[in-house]
Order: C-alpha cells, then sequence, then structure tokens
C-alpha cells in the first residue's frame, strides 16, 4: 500500500494522485542504505514518503531530503548521471517512477503525466531561482570584468577565443613533443588544466619535460596513493618521504598485521583503478575553522597547525575521493594522465616510482637510512611538520630549535672526522653533493673536528678552477654549460694535485665569478706534509675522471652531501629538497654574486640536468653521506627570498617558479637570522659566515 503522496505531488488533486499509484514501485530501505550513487546512469526518480535521507556529494554533506521530497528528477527526464549520492539515516520509505512506467503514464493519461511534469518543472525551476540568486551574490563580490568571451593568446604567437569560465584545457593540446600536457602556464602562473578563465590571458602548455609539470605529475600521484591508502580497513597512516629522482619513500604505520607486500598489492589495485576510471581531482575552498575542525576529528594535527597559521579566513582543499588535502601547488584534472607508477617493497617501508620503467637510484638507500635517522630526533623534539615548526617559533622555541638542529650538525661531522682518521692512509678527502648543498662551510667545518684528532687539513675549492668563460663548452642549447666536468680545468687541476701529494708547495688557483676569469696562481699557497690531508670540494668530486691516474683508490675518502630531511607540509606534501637549494642559490648569489633570483632559477633546469648527468651517477661511490639540511632554515631564508622573489617580472619566464616558492614560503613563520650561528651552514647562503668564502 502506498503512503500519503500529497506532499510530493503539488498540483495534483487527490484522484489524480490515487490513479499515479499504479505507476509507482514502492521500497523500504534500512538505515545506512544507499538509494543513489554519485555518477550513476539510471532513469528512474524517487518521491519520499516516510523517514529521512542525507544527500553527499564526495564526503561532503549536501543537505537532506524527508516525507514530501523527490530526487532523480534529471534520471527521469534526461538519463543524466546522479549528481549526489543519498543515504538513508532512518528506516526510509520511497515510492519509484521509472522510465518504462512513466511512458505507459504518458500513453494512458496524458493530462495527468503533462500535470505531474509542470509539478517537476516548477520544483527545478524554484531550485535554479535559488541557485541564480546565490550565483549573484557571488557576482557581485566578484571584481572580475562582465564579458561573454576572453581571447587566449599562445607562445606561436596565435590566438583563440573562449566562453568567458571556460577551463583552460579547451585552449590546450593534448600531446607536446610526445609528452602529455599536464598543467598550463596562464599569466606565467602555472595552473591546473581545469581552471577557469575570466580574463584575456597569455598560455602555453607545460608537460613532464618541465620540472613544474613533473612536479604536477608526482604530487597527483601521491594524492592517489594517499586516497588508496585511506580506503583501507583498517586504514593505514602513510607520510611521503624524501625523494631522488623518480623515486620517493613511503612511511607505513599500520597496526593490522598485514605485511608491507599485502599493503602495496591492495594500493596498487586501487590506484589503477582510480587511474583507470579517470577520477577527477578536486580543488575546494573550506571555511577555516570548517577545515581546523575537519583535520581535528581526523587526527591529522599536523594539518591543524599548519592552519593556525594561514593569514586567510578560507583555505583550499584537495581531494581525489575521500581524502582531503591542503592544497600545494596544481594538479592534474584527473588520474587517466598519470603516465604510470609502481610502488616497490622496502626495509622499513615502500617506495614510490613515477612513470613507466622507472628504477631506485643508486643510493636511495643510504638516503632512507639517513632521513630516517634525522627523523627520529626531530620526533623527540616534536618537530615532524611545518605546522609543528610554526608552533615553536610562535611558543617561543627558536633558539631551542637553532642550537639542537646545529648540534646534530657538529655531532654527524664529529663522527665523520673519527671516521676518516680511523680508517688510516687517506690523503684527500673528496667532499662532492649539487649546487648549494653548502659544500664550502662543511669542509670548513670538517677541518675543525679533523684538528681535533691531530690531522690538519688543506682546503682545495673547484669552483676556483673553472675555464675562463670564453672557454666554458656550450650546452645542447648553446648555452655555457657550467655544470658538465669539462667546464673545470683539469689539466690545471692535475697538475697541482700530483704536486701537492708530491710534498710540493703550490699556489692554488683562484676564480673572479664577476669577471668570469681564473687566475691559475691567484689563491692560496698551500703544501701537504706527513700530517696533513687535501680536502677537495666541488660538484664533480666524486667523479674518477678527477682523481684517476693521480691518487690510488685506497687513499681516497669520499663524502656526498646535499640537504636531504625537509618537514612535510602533511602527509602528502613535502618540501622538495630541490627547492630549498634553489632558495638557497637564490639568496647567496643576489648576494655575493650578481646574479639574480630572475636569472638563477632561468639556469636552474641545466643545474639539475648537470646534476643528474655528473653528480648523482657517481653517488654510490661515496663512503658516507651528509645531510646538510636545517629544520628551521626555510623560515629564515623567507627574510631574504621572498623579497628576491618578488623583483621576478611577471612576464619574465622565471615568474611560474619565483610565484611557487613564494606561495611555499607564505606557509612558514618567518625568523630572523639574528640567532643563526656564525658556523652554519646557512651563513654560506645568508652571509655573515665566520668563514673565509
Amino acid at each position: 500500500m502506498v503512503a500519503d503522496l500529497t506532499g510530493g505531488f503539488n498540483g495534483l488533486d487527490q484522484g489524480e494522485i490515487e490513479r499515479i499509484k499504479d505507476y509507482l514501485e514502492v521500497k523500504t530501505y534500512e538505515a545506512g542504505a544507499e538509494i543513489v550513487h554519485i555518477g550513476a546512469v539510471a532513469e528512474d526518480m524517487y518521491f519520499v514518503l516516510e523517514g529521512e535521507g542525507r544527500i553527499n556529494r564526495n564526503g561532503l554533506e549536501l543537505g537532506s531530503v524527508h516525507k514530501g521530497d523527490h530526487f532523480g528528477e534529471l534520471g527521469l527526464i534526461s538519463g543524466r548521471p546522479r549528481a549526489a549520492t543519498i543515504v538513508a539515516i532512518s528506516p526510509l520509505t520511497v515510492a519509484r517512477l521509472e522510465r518504462t512506467n512513466f511512458n505507459r503514464l504518458v500513453e494512458h493519461e496524458p493530462h495527468m503525466a503533462a500535470r505531474l511534469m509542470l509539478s517537476l518543472i516548477n520544483t527545478l525551476g524554484r531550485q535554479l531561482v535559488e541557485r541564480t540568486e546565490s550565483l549573484d551574490m557571488l557576482l557581485r563580490q566578484r571584481s572580475l570584468p562582465r564579458q561573454a568571451t576572453v581571447r587566449i593568446h599562445r607562445e606561436d604567437g596565435t590566438t583563440q577565443q573562449l566562453k568567458t569560465g571556460s577551463p583552460i584545457h579547451d585552449a590546450m593540446p593534448a600531446h607536446v613533443d610526445g609528452r602529455p600536457v599536464v598543467a598550463a602556464l596562464i599569466d606565467r602562473r602555472v595552473s591546473s588544466l581545469d581552471t577557469q578563465v575570466f580574463s584575456d590571458a597569455d598560455v602555453s602548455p607545460i608537460t613532464t619535460a618541465h620540472w613544474e609539470g613533473e612536479r604536477v605529475m608526482r604530487h597527483s600521484l601521491a594524492l592517489i596513493l594517499a586516497e588508496a591508502a585511506s580506503e583501507l580497513m583498517p586504514p593505514v597512516l602513510l607520510q611521503m618521504g624524501q625523494g631522488l629522482g623518480a623515486a620517493q619513500w613511503v612511511e607505513f604505520t599500520d597496526t593490522s598485521g598485514r605485511t608491507l607486500q599485502d599493503i602495496a598489492d591492495h594500493l596498487t589495485r586501487r590506484m589503477r583503478e582510480l587511474i583507470q576510471n579517470h577520477a577527477d581531482f578536486r580543488q575546494e575552498w573550506w571555511n577555516v575553522d570548517e577545515a581546523r575542525h575537519f583535520f581535528a576529528r581526523a587526527g591529522r594535527f599536523e594539518t591543524v597547525e599548519l592552519i593556525n597559521a594561514a593569514r586567510s579566513m578560507t583555505i583550499p582543499l584537495v581531494t581525489v575521493g575521500r581524502y582531503y588535502a591542503i592544497y600545494n601547488g596544481p594538479l592534474l584534472p584527473h588520474a587517466g594522465l598519470i603516465d604510470g607508477f609502481r610502488l616497490q617493497v622496502a626495509e622499513g617501508g615502500l617506495i614510490l616510482l613515477s612513470g613507466y620503467g622507472a628504477e631506485v637510484p643508486d643510493g636511495f638507500a643510504a638516503f632512507a637510512r639517513l632521513s630516517a635517522e634525522s627523523g627520529r630526533w626531530l620526533s623527540s623534539f616534536d618537530l615532524t611538520s611545518v605546522g609543528q615548526l610554526n608552533r615553536a617559533c610562535i611558543d617561543g622555541r627558536v633558539r631551542e630549535v637553532i642550537r639542537v638542529a646545529e648540534g646534530y650538525h657538529e655531532k654527524r661531522l664529529a663522527i665523520m672526522a673519527d671516521e676518516i682518521v680511523k680508517r688510516g692512509g687517506v690523503k684527500v678527502v673528496c667532499v662532492a653533493g649539487p649546487s648549494s648543498s653548502g659544500k664550502t662551510t662543511f669542509i670548513r667545518r670538517l677541518s675543525t673536528q679533523l684538528r681535533i684528532n691531530g690531522t690538519i687539513p688543506e682546503g682545495i675549492s673547484l669552483d676556483d678552477y673553472y675555464l675562463g668563460r670564453d672557454k666554458v663548452p656550450l650546452n645542447r642549447r648553446g648555452e655555457k654549460d657550467f655544470e658538465t666536468i669539462g667546464s673545470l680545468d683539469l689539466a690545471l687541476i692535475a697538475q697541482h694535485l700530483r704536486q701537492l701529494i708530491a710534498g710540493e708547495e703550490i699556489a692554488t688557483a683562484r676564480y673572479d665569478f664577476h669577471t668570469g676569469a681564473c687566475d691559475p696562481q691567484g689563491g692560496r699557497r698551500i703544501q701537504l706534509g706527513e700530517s696533513k690531508i687535501l680536502l677537495l670540494e666541488g660538484i664533480h668530486g666524486l667523479n674518477p675522471a678527477l682523481l684517476e691516474g693521480i691518487v690510488p683508490p685506497e687513499n681516497v675518502f669520499r663524502i656526498f652531501l646535499q640537504p636531504l630531511l625537509t618537514l612535510p607540509f602533511d602527509p602528502v606534501s613535502h618540501l622538495n629538497p630541490s627547492d630549498l637549494r634553489l632558495l638557497r642559490r637564490v639568496v647567496r648569489d643576489r648576494h655575493s654574486r650578481g646574479f639574480s633570483a630572475a636569472e638563477n632559477i632561468r639556469r636552474w633546469s641545466d643545474v639539475r640536468e648537470g646534476e643528474h648527468e655528473n653528480i648523482f651517477p657517481f653517488v654510490s661511490a661515496a663512503d658516507a653521506v651528509f645531510d646538510t639540511s636545517l629544520v628551521y632554515e626555510i623560515s629564515v631564508l623567507k627574510v631574504f627570498a621572498d623579497r628576491y622573489l618578488l623583483e621576478v617580472p611577471p612576464g619574465h619566464a622565471s615568474f611560474a617558479t619565483a610565484f611557487r616558492l613564494r606561495q611555499i614560503l607564505d606557509q612558514f613563520v618567518a625568523i630572523s637570522p639574528d640567532d643563526v650561528p656564525s658556523t652554519s651552514i646557512l651563513r654560506e647562503f645568508i652571509g655573515a659566515s665566520s668563514f673565509d668564502h
């Protein structure tokens, strides 16, 4: 028997309502049952007779339905996919009108069918007016110009006219040079492909060939992994760790007793499903209080602390389903653009490899172990996220944080010096690492520790052995390549090393970065005696070609260093160590080498390409690895870098990266540089170091 339908059929008299009952199917759902699911295609609608249901869209509650309400009208009328999920929150009785029965109603009761359609149209019309009024209110608060179309200007000089509000992917090619387009530059800002355009703009596509496109791809893959992990029952807690090349470390906390292989297999299956189903990445703007409460209920307090330092009353969140994270840069429009991945089980965690055929880089295990060691003391100090660092700054613990971070560096330096001396027979210590790793200061501090052990070090910087600027070889783009070993005067280096090993005194070379000239005897005079060793630092220090035929391998101790440990913003987002090095470089070179931020960013792709060709292939040959990162340093670099990045003009090719780096800096509470020790590695970049560079 059908219950009272009067509330659901405004405009029909009681006789018509009685007759329409013959075309309806009555169903009752238990509390918690799902009546319709978002995205499902069905040609029917429902009238609520008794009980209550909740309207849910991708985990967000949109409202409820009660007796007298109806839903699913567009499915009946046009067969459109469901726009939301309806779940019963109490026993719920509904009357279902299916397309076949509706067609019978049209045939046998055309007048009543017309009245029913008019009733539904009135309801939909009322809802449309409400939404239009809401949109009008939003538009009144906007300062954007009112125009029906916008003009898109491309790098090749062509233009295209789009309807205002169109997503930028309507103006983008699917591929460039065989690579998928993953994002767009809109007026030199990296933007997601589903970004709507409301004004005329200069645009260009971004693929994974550019480091900004590569970052979009990896950030999207990390969110897919987090979504899959959140769906495990019971769920596992993950934390994206440090990355090197195509590999990123992933730590898991799981109390279910599942093996890492079981977890990896499940996550792989679910991630592939999301990719095959082209799951949408969405950005949503939440009220700060709403977001704070949401993450607090989920036990994600590192995110709560980050939100507490926010300047705005709203905060952008991103999701690909149910798992939410703070927006930390553009994402793919959908998971179908992810170009392959693999989860590999490792000791204590998983390694996420992005791209087809990607392999774990040499030396990655050593990086992971060192990061884990650093992470342990940070955890004991309650400094495991950017939000917790901000809290320490706000609570007045800055000086303590600095002392502990610097003390940890000093302890590791002492251990390394002990290892060098205990080995015996070491004549040359090679210190190598990518740009802005802090090699110069590291070697000075290591020298101090070696002296404590009774060994007298003499240092040479390979930076002083660059060829004259007019002799530097060119890269594939026809620009001077300062990253290749061929940019060094290898003959002069070999001559000086042979003389030193033979016990002769030499005058070292000196390079002037402002003039680009090398004086082969313009540096300090040094000589190696019986109790002395040579400390040789530079980005090519691990390259076997540097010492081959000059120093026997057993007399060489090789050290690789770079900043490795950077604090996470949340479980899926880390400050990339390459971004940290770029910020260091921007500040240092603006201070002491005459290079602007714009020029440094422009050259960064060449720097990174050179590192992958000339440094990282030799990491496995290192006898020791040293992490030069300081947990507090971004907060200090912010004081300088924010202004230097503002100097990059909006029309410059470097503006996209400068803008993104400023967005990163915005999430850190600034720290005055006054409390940074004069011997700190950070002083190499911000100035006022006690070492003579």
